[in-house]
């Protein structure tokens, strides 16, 4: 099936998608910071740093778990890298080449464009997480599903898609209020740099935060709850031998409700911003 026998709104996410894949893959700096330098920096982290500190009678599957664990939040360090450095700075880029100026004149579904580039950008995040868990499965990381393969993948797609969401959310407001691409990369850069380490490495070393109160937090922030939720999914562990515990990973109802609720706030803001600024505003004059 062509383009042409689409539906308007469906024919156009699926060109702004590829569009945005094509365009992303085509710059090398984006792609080294998106997928190379999370497994490079997983695997400085786990032999310069973590292991050395390990007793040397450290039992075989807690040492998996840990690796598990590194290679996890890693994996998602790089899927918010893709989906909020790297969306914000295509988004940029159309608006500083005037392209806006041109794709207003025709007759686009706005929200299909916003819909398509997030497609895009979740098909990169969950390549740049996959990346940096495979080179951790190859290197002795421990996977066994709490449920089924096809709903253990349900539950690590569902968080991918709602952290990428999120992202987008953040990355429209950024480009919004910044001016220019060096400075959109800059404080996208410095967002994802604050929310990995300011949450104790994505929520994966809560004993760096003080206070069991803000601990707490960790089972709400986006990016934490992501990561907790597919470690919890892909590995039946014991989690306060990795560190993960206290607070007790997240429950089914918090999660959903957290889920639909951050899902709900991104779409809204997706759509005000691709109706009012994008095509019927002046963005990019």
């Amino acid at each position: 099936m062509t383009d042409a026998s689409l539906p308007p709104a469906i024919a156009q996410s699926h060109a702004f998608a590829r569009r945005h894949i094509r365009v992303s893959l085509r710059d090398r700096a984006a792609l080294f910071w998106s997928a190379l330098w999370p497994t490079c920096w997983y695997l400085l982290t786990m032999y310069l740093l973590v292991l050395p500190q390990l007793p040397a009678d450290t039992a075989p599957d807690t040492l998996a778990v840990i690796k598990t664990t590194q290679a996890v939040t890693f994996g998602i360090f790089g899927a918010l890298t893709v989906c909020l450095v790297g969306f914000a700075g295509e988004l940029t880029r159309d608006l500083e080449e005037k392209r806006y100026r041109g794709l207003r004149s025709y007759p686009i579904v706005p929200e299909a464009d916003l819909f398509g580039r997030f497609i895009g950008s979740v098909l990169l995040g969950v390549g740049a997480f996959g990346s940096v868990l495979a080179v951790g499965v190859l290197d002795g990381a421990y996977i066994s599903p709490q449920h089924s393969w096809l709903v253990t993948t349900s539950i690590v797609l569902t968080m991918l898609v709602m952290l990428c969401g999120l992202c987008t959310a953040i990355a429209l407001l950024v480009v919004r209020l910044t001016n220019g691409r060096s400075q959109t990369n800059l404080v996208t850069l410095t967002i994802v740099m604050i929310a990995f380490f300011v949450t104790g490495f994505n929520g994966t070393q809560p004993w760096l935060i003080p206070g069991e109160a803000i601990q707490g937090l960790l089972n709400i922030i986006p990016n934490t709850l992501t990561t907790r939720v597919i470690l919890d999914a892909l590995v039946v562990a014991e989690w306060s031998h990795a560190g993960l515990t206290p607070p007790a990973m997240p429950t089914l109802s918090t999660t959903v409700t957290l889920v639909g609720g951050y899902i709900s706030l991104s779409a809204a803001i997706a759509v005000v911003f691709a109706r009012r600024w994008l095509y019927a505003g002046d963005a990019g004059e």
